[in-house]
């Protein structure tokens, strides 16, 4: 298998945007797994070695190697320069989704990491799995040692579960999360607006409350939300303060429409069970 071939202490240029810490986080993952030290990650621009691309623009600040998302015919030329990784087309090296299966392509063989429904992850953040699997490709790790560092990333990815579906809504729980910041970064894991499920007696976000805008379209509060956040949210956002927690949950999954995702992440510590009742109002 053609890789980066660095010596000394390779770096990796992390995009900045969206999701980006995750995609820090898997990479990470799957080579403390493989034993892959002297991996360094750089998020100014700096010039590295590898350099990934999630958006298919270039990175011009970038010098070195390119892992590349495949998105325009032309991108498709082998370059042996390039790891491609794309969810709607087969690339000729790097990582992609065939048939509902993660797979990496090396020498022309495709071998298999794992079913995409297995990882549980949401449809936002399967670009930046796939970008971690080619560069851990293209950094030498083989296929079994991936596999291997994946599914350990996963396990520790645990706190967002997909929860199943009523009526067409697809349910996802994130009540553990306890930190507003967390909650913003459960909503960018989904390319879709969805239906929030957020608050507890701690939660007071310092951030401007309309960033929440261009990931929900409703937004639910829960009772024990301190009033003066309520207020606010109520006024900019059209909130709504729901008179219980199984009452908020039960109204995103009833005025989210067929096809629509709930996700339930307070962002707050909380008294209340919500992932039994999120489970029980699934199927009820």
């Amino acid at each position: 298998m053609k890789t980066a071939n660095l010596t000394g202490t390779a770096s990796v240029g992390i995009p900045l945007g969206r999701n980006s810490q995750w995609l820090q986080e898997i990479l990470e993952t799957i080579l403390r797994e493989n034993g892959r030290q002297g991996i360094r990650f750089v998020t100014d621009g700096s010039p590295c070695d590898l350099a990934i691309d999630l958006e298919g623009d270039g990175l011009p600040t970038h010098q070195g190697k390119r892992v590349r998302l495949c998105r325009e015919e032309e991108d498709c030329v082998p370059n042996p320069d390039e790891w491609q990784f794309s969810p709607e087309t087969i690339v000729w090296r790097g990582a992609s989704l065939r048939h509902g299966l993660m797979v990496v392509v090396q020498a022309g063989r495709a071998f298999v990491l794992s079913p995409l429904r297995d990882l549980g992850i949401p449809d936002g953040m399967v670009d930046i799995v796939l970008a971690a699997v080619a560069t851990a490709q293209a950094l030498g790790v083989e296929p079994t040692g991936i596999r291997t560092g994946l599914l350990s990333w996963r396990k520790e990815f645990s706190r967002l579960r997909f929860c199943g579906e009523r009526l067409g809504v697809r349910a996802w729980n994130d009540s553990f999360c306890q930190d507003e910041y967390e909650m913003l970064r459960a909503l960018r894991c989904f390319n879709r607006k969805v239906t929030l499920v957020v608050g507890g007696p701690d939660f007071d976000p310092d951030f401007d409350p309309e960033t929440v805008l261009s990931h929900s379209n409703r937004i639910l509060l829960l009772p024990e939300t301190p009033l003066a956040v309520r207020r606010m949210w109520e006024t900019v956002l059209q909130a709504q303060t729901a008179k219980n927690a199984r009452d908020a949950i039960r109204l995103g999954l009833d005025r989210t429409s067929a096809g629509g995702t709930l996700l339930v992440s307070p962002g707050s510590r909380t008294t209340e069970n919500l992932a039994e009742i999120l489970s029980q109002e699934i199927t009820r």
